[in-house]
């Protein structure tokens, strides 16, 4: 039994790296459907190692590197999307990350890897209100009013 079992640990890492490859290019192809399929497997790896961590502990070691892995990819996702939203303008792909951030909040244990949605929002809505607030101000000094008021 514990041979077939670290048999399948081993196979189950090596799964795990092909998805984290797939995960990659998924994410820098902005395909919906391809990051959300590889989230599916990703999210399906991180229930498997909960589920098979503690049986045996050879196993352990190789279910903590695969784990460290996934938890890897998402503390860069979030970097990166936390970075994009402080960021000057780029709107469009402020709502995209929005909108992945809100596609893996299905998945409970990939959203515990990130940001809230909501403190996320709020990051988005800090960076926008400030580019408003630059843009309102450079009207203000440059605008001909009376220009303005005559129209």
């Amino acid at each position: 039994f514990i041979n077939c079992f670290r048999d399948h640990i081993i196979a189950f890492e090596g799964t795990t790296r092909g998805d984290i490859n797939d995960w990659n290019i998924a994410i820098e192809e902005n395909t919906g459907k391809g990051i959300g399929i590889v989230a599916e497997r990703l999210e399906q790896g991180l229930c498997e190692i909960s589920t098979l961590y503690g049986l045996d502990e050879e196993g352990d070691c190789i279910l903590k590197s695969a784990k460290l892995s996934i938890e890897s990819v998402f503390t860069v996702l979030a970097k990166s999307i936390c970075s994009s939203l402080k960021s000057k303008g780029r709107y469009h792909k402020k709502a995209e990350h929005l909108h992945l951030i809100d596609m893996l909040g299905k998945y409970s244990n990939i959203s515990s890897l990130l940001p809230s949605p909501d403190e996320l929002k709020n990051i988005a809505r800090d960076a926008v209100a400030s580019d408003a607030k630059v843009i309102e101000d450079l009207i203000s000094q440059t605008a001909e009013w009376d220009k303005i008021d005559s129209l």
